[in-house]
């Protein structure tokens, strides 16, 4: 059998003489050494921007959710994990699936991204950010001093405006309240509601327990994060958690 001859249709020479010929014919500028090297700083600077951005969004979500007690939803079956669902800050998530979209457009400008697809970038990513994002709100105390720094009008806006409205009222038509153990009695307890909105949540209500919980377990002044529904000023609590005491 006659043996065929490598083809040299793309050997370096080619396409060396072809790069010579586009650059000749003005189709492909020669730049300087310098270009490349001022384009690469400039994006990897924009490439941190935005992944600080989109780590600092990330935990913004974590933060609003924790001191709002939503994440508290995620164990009170699934119920809750739809109503978890519902109270989710979607705009905010997909704005920072959108800043996620970008940095990864900027990684794969480069060889040490572009040969990977764009999902395996994006989910590391996604990952790697979400990971950063919730170990900075639960190990550190950071949003919770830019929360008391907006109380006092340090923050410029956005940001103060932001963190002023990360804590808001409880959405009573999705059954989530909120409040102070103000007396304990054995069927449950009742709760001086307390949403932010001055004296119009002063008004007790009164919250049955959970089958199995025991009113032992809360003590006057708790502040609780209560799941269930409501009747004639009378919770028939689904789930109940204890929250920190809030800021203001």
């Amino acid at each position: 059998m006659k043996k065929t001859q490598p083809t040299m249709e793309h050997s370096p020479n080619t396409i060396r003489d072809g790069v010579l010929r586009a650059i000749a014919e003005h189709k492909v500028a020669m730049r300087p050494a310098a270009f490349f090297t001022v384009e690469f700083i400039l994006i990897a600077l924009v490439s941190l921007l935005v992944l600080v951005l989109t780590v600092g969004l990330a935990g913004f979500i974590f933060f609003a959710l924790r001191v709002n007690g939503h994440d508290s939803l995620l164990a009170f079956g699934p119920h809750g994990v739809l109503t978890f669902l519902f109270v989710f800050p979607w705009v905010l998530f997909l704005i920072d699936i959108a800043l996620l979209l970008v940095l990864q457009t900027l990684i794969r400008r480069y060889a040490f991204g572009y040969k990977k697809p764009i999902f395996v970038v994006l989910g590391v990513l996604f990952v790697a950010g979400g990971a950063s994002a919730f170990i900075l709100d639960r190990e550190t105390s950071l949003h919770d001093q830019l929360l008391e720094r907006s109380h006092r009008g340090g923050l410029p806006p956005p940001f103060g405006d932001a963190y002023g409205r990360a804590r808001g009222p409880a959405p009573h038509e999705q059954g989530i309240y909120r409040g102070v153990v103000s007396d304990i009695h054995e069927s449950g307890f009742m709760m001086t509601h307390d949403d932010l909105d001055d004296e119009q949540n002063e008004q007790a209500l009164q919250v049955l327990l959970p089958k199995g919980q025991s009113s032992s377990a809360f003590s006057v002044g708790d502040h609780v994060y209560v799941y269930g529904t409501e009747l004639n000023r009378v919770i028939t609590a689904i789930g109940i958690q204890k929250l920190p005491s809030p800021t203001r």
